[in-house]
């Protein structure tokens, strides 16, 4: 029987995609157990990305910093991964699993990221792969909105800190976000041309020669990714440090507010705002003791780890601004819902 014409290059591309994902869950897994140990144990989580103190003109640099520097590995990881995907694997790859923008193809995409447990910026680096090897758009949402929100360990602390409540409102937020949202916006999105792929179907032969030239056709893939990605992830996170610190550099007036407008600029900000891995927990500790409200509590828990400002950007140039925008104004008003029906079963 004849091979298909690109099978040695999936075996390699397999290989390396393995490897790549079996370092990120170790590492991903090991420090979740390690954090949820700890919040066990002491029942908080301390050092808030948001709440560091320094002079206001440095503020949005050391913010930049001091994310970048929490979330270099994740992004390493992710952006291998998504340079092997792009580097050995053919266009259609996925049309078994991931094509198509049904329920069940961003049930697979949900199921798929849920165990990396990755931050929105890092899950949203492998968005322009997985679209480039013939994905769906819902899909590739599932993937970039569950892996963050749907952190095992996350909810587990949650429940663990907070209460059972929050951490079932945050499973069923952020599962209906990544299957039914995803399914619903990509399923009208938007017909019209795209960006250009960062590497065309129409690609010459893959390199049949020996696994050092596989391996450099890879970090090769790689390092072009993260030339056209990492600049957006950069300069947004910049801006975002630059509105951090005329928001979180003073008190806090309106904490305690349980208005509708409140809790729906609290889940606008959710949705805009980046944390790292599991820090929306410490954040909303800190807030909470400041007098925040449960049910902001609630929503800030649900929409800050779903998508951020650097995040809606990366996918906003490779899926469309129609994309990216519905699906934060859909994250905004997930949680200012989810708030909402809080407030009317628990205050």
């Amino acid at each position: 029987m004849k091979l298909p014409r690109f099978s040695r290059e999936v075996r390699v591309g397999v290989f390396f995609l393995c490897l790549v994902i079996a370092v990120l869950v170790y590492l991903k897994w090991s420090g979740a157990y390690a954090k949820y140990q700890a919040a066990s144990t002491s029942h908080t989580m301390t050092e808030s990305l948001y709440l560091t103190g320094g002079p206001l003109w440095q503020q949005p640099f050391l913010f930049t910093a001091k994310y970048l520097t929490d979330i270099w590995w994740a992004t390493l990881l992710g952006l291998l991964g998504g340079g092997a995907v792009m580097a050995f694997f053919p266009f259609g790859i996925f049309r078994k699993s991931l094509q198509g923008e049904g329920l069940r193809q961003c049930l697979v995409g949900t199921l798929v990221a849920t165990p990396l447990m990755i931050c929105a910026c890092c899950s949203s680096l492998v968005v322009p792969s997985l679209r480039n090897k013939g994905a769906g758009i819902g899909p590739s949402l599932s993937f970039w909105i569950a892996s963050p929100s749907l952190h095992l360990g996350g909810i587990a602390i949650i429940a663990t800190l907070f209460s059972w409540q929050a951490a079932l409102f945050r499973l069923l937020l952020a599962f209906g976000t990544s299957v039914l949202v995803a399914a619903f916006i990509g399923a009208r999105a938007s017909c019209s041309p795209q960006s250009p792929p960062l590497e065309s179907t129409n690609s010459p032969d893959l390199p049949t020669g020996s696994s050092p030239v596989f391996a450099l056709r890879w970090i090769e893939t790689t390092l072009r990714l993260a030339g056209k990605l990492l600049p957006i992830a950069v300069g947004a996170t910049l801006i975002v440090g630059v509105l951090k610190t005329y928001l979180f550099s003073g008190p806090f007036p309106a904490l305690q507010d349980t208005s509708l407008l409140q809790l729906l600029m609290v889940s606008l900000l959710g949705a805009l705002m980046m944390v790292p891995t599991l820090g929306e927990i410490p954040l909303v500790l800190a807030l909470a003791q400041l007098g925040l409200s449960q049910s902001a509590s609630v929503v800030l828990l649900y929409s800050l780890p779903a998508v951020n400002f650097p995040s809606l950007l990366i996918v906003g140039r490779y899926l469309g601004w129609k994309v990216a925008s519905a699906v934060g104004i859909a994250v905004t008003g997930v949680g200012f819902a989810g708030g909402l029906v809080w407030q009317v079963l628990f205050s």
